[in-house]
């Protein structure tokens, strides 16, 4: 048995255990689940989490339990359990492996600080789309938090041009402010590399280095302005020129 089986072995005993202290649950297989479950066989073929190693117990825990008692105490739910519990259920896998979601990144992020949790955003038995989203594409399920946003960015040429929201953040949390993939600058320039304007900064003086894009493109205006007028936005810095 590899040392990974092993580990899995005693998270699911343990996840077991403290379901019921009364019993010893033991492992029955999705099929069994199924007896019962019958609608959520033919969606489970479509979802990605049936190539998990213990199908519905890897999340759910040994349903021997459950299945003698029909007791919904004897099974975990992971719809029904604290925050914390419910990202070390998910973070298990998804905090290694090929995803490698950092959990030191997500425990010290926005969402999680604000008490967000997976099933905000992700529904497990979801086979709509590739990353099990709550709503069909990311932006749309953003803005079940973010109605504010959305009243702004669909306005401005990002929005109507249909960009979204983790192609400059990371929801899973970031070493930059606002769950940005990189710093103020280098997000911007992933698509605006070309734009030569976006490097005067980086050769003037040390003032003009502390700039960021948002600094002028923050707005709702065709090209993101701050103010209507180029005027108004310049003189924010240029007072003595006019």
């Amino acid at each position: 048995m590899t040392r990974k089986l092993v580990k899995v072995v005693i998270f699911l005993f343990l996840l077991s255990f403290a379901v019921s202290a009364d019993t010893a649950p033991i492992l029955i297989g999705s099929d069994q689940c199924f007896s019962c479950h019958s609608g959520e066989e033919s969606p489970w073929q479509k979802n990605p989490h049936r190539k998990t190693a213990w199908g519905c117990e890897s999340c759910h825990g040994a349903g021997s339990a459950h299945q003698e008692t029909m007791d919904r105490s004897k099974i975990m739910n992971p719809g029904k359990i604290d925050a914390d519990a419910l990202v070390k259920v998910c973070g298990y896998c998804h905090f290694s492996g090929r995803q490698k979601l950092d959990s030191k990144l997500w425990n010290e992020g926005m969402h999680a600080q604000a008490g967000l949790n997976c099933l905000k955003c992700h529904d497990p038995h979801k086979v709509n789309n590739k990353k099990l989203l709550i709503k069909p594409i990311i932006k749309m399920t953003c803005y079940t938090c973010h109605p504010d946003i959305k009243k702004k960015f669909e306005k401005t040429i990002h929005g109507k041009k249909g960009l979204s929201c983790e192609k400059c953040h990371n929801p899973h949390g970031s070493k930059q402010a606002n769950l940005l993939r990189l710093n103020g600058r280098e997000v911007c320039q992933v698509c605006h590399a070309k734009e030569p304007h976006h490097f005067i900064a980086d050769k003037v003086t040390t003032k003009m280095l502390q700039l960021e894009c948002v600094n002028c493109h923050m707005g709702n205006n065709h090209l993101l302005f701050l103010y209507k007028k180029g005027g108004d936005l310049c003189v924010q810095c240029h007072k003595s020129v006019y």
